[in-house]
């Protein structure tokens, strides 16, 4: 279906999917930035990637600022509650760290920093800092992975398994969070 559409849709279908999978916690979005640099050529992978990351960010960031943030605000303090006075003294140094951090996910920064005193203007230019750097490395990842098949002579298409591998890693931690939760609720029912 995707092969039989003119380059404009393909980029356009890609921009607006990546912008909803950062706007919301969905896993993966690594694995859609490493695929943008496989499939599209690198400088409209990285136009892409890094507009769909900081359109989706802005997106996340004011749903939650205006429109979740009593939910995820009483989440957040009895899940951590020593973490909310870092939000209030430090939400510039600390969206600086965790946007350069690529083990936090997107969508999680941009909804502790809602729930920060920090400007909207200062989210989107630290976003778009963050960003970035981020954005480059995961395309030129996937431009090298697509380097690498066309050397070994297959098509990136024809590689199913590598991708397959790559998604299961990329949901490992969601899989290892339910299980240690399955296992604590098993142990509540033995006792």
């Amino acid at each position: 279906m995707i092969e039989n559409l003119p380059g404009w849709a393909t980029a356009i279908l890609f921009f607006l999917g990546y912008t909803l999978a950062c706007a919301f916690p969905v896993p993966g979005t690594r694995l859609l930035a490493i695929g943008a640099g496989a499939f599209f050529t690198k400088w409209l992978a990285f136009v892409l990637v890094l507009g769909g990351a900081c359109c989706g960010a802005f997106g996340g960031f004011l749903l939650v600022r205006y429109a979740a943030r009593e939910r995820f605000a009483t989440y957040l303090a009895n899940k951590f509650p020593r973490f909310m006075p870092l939000l209030d003294n430090n939400s510039r140094t600390l969206l600086c760290s965790l946007r350069m951090s690529p083990f936090v996910p997107f969508s999680v920064v941009h909804g502790l920093m809602a729930l920060s005193r920090i400007s909207v203007f200062d989210f989107m230019a630290i976003t778009f800092l963050g960003s970035f750097f981020y954005s480059g490395v995961w395309v030129f990842s996937g431009l090298i992975l697509s380097n690498w098949f066309h050397q070994q002579g297959d098509s990136i298409l024809e590689r199913w398994d590598v991708f397959a591998a790559i998604v299961v890693v990329s949901f490992l931690p969601i899989l290892l969070k339910w299980l240690s939760g399955l296992k604590r609720s098993n142990s509540f029912l033995d006792n």
